[in-house]
């Protein structure tokens, strides 16, 4: 999307196990939490990338509260602001089913794209991951199946997906 010319910004909100900032090899502090918590101005953590069009909202300190900052007013309040300013707010998260985070987050989102791990992620737990979304009202608009960690995304012959009707 950054890369097609649309202003974006990704921003890390797996307050548990963040990882995008050592991805972009950036500082993870100050983040979203130092914000949430009152602490600094949004303009002032958002980090520029390598990438065109694309700028970084790291974690920030890791809290003892994920799930009450991710769902809070100021949390509404930075979406209300991004909007003015970027195309596209994507989030990445912690997963659905392992804490409510996710879920949390899902309800002040237009959307939420699940991300499954081919070949070992069962169905019941992508049922399981679907039915918590819906529980909150989450809006699921699209999931992607990526390769396990470690191995190229190459297709075995005679296997065909299928997806679950509901």
């Amino acid at each position: 999307m950054a890369q097609m010319g649309t202003k974006t910004i990704l921003i890390d909100s797996d307050l548990r196990r963040p990882v995008l900032h050592s991805i972009f090899n950036l500082q993870r502090t100050p983040g979203l939490t130092n914000y949430l918590a009152g602490n600094v101005p949004w303009k002032e953590i958002v980090q520029e990338t390598p990438i065109e069009n694309l700028s970084l909202l790291t974690c920030g300190v890791l809290p003892p509260n994920p799930s009450e900052l991710l769902g809070s007013k100021k949390m509404r309040m930075l979406l209300e602001e991004l909007k003015e300013k970027y195309d596209m707010i994507l989030f990445d998260s912690p997963p659905v089913i392992a804490v409510t985070d996710a879920a949390v987050l899902s309800t002040l989102l237009d959307g939420v794209v699940l991300v499954s791990s081919s070949g070992s992620t069962s169905r019941e737990a992508l049922q399981r991951a679907i039915t918590l979304l819906e529980n909150v009202k989450g809006r699921l608009i699209g999931g992607v199946a990526r390769a396990p960690r470690g191995r190229a995304a190459v297709p075995r012959a005679g296997r065909a997906g299928s997806a679950a009707s509901r």
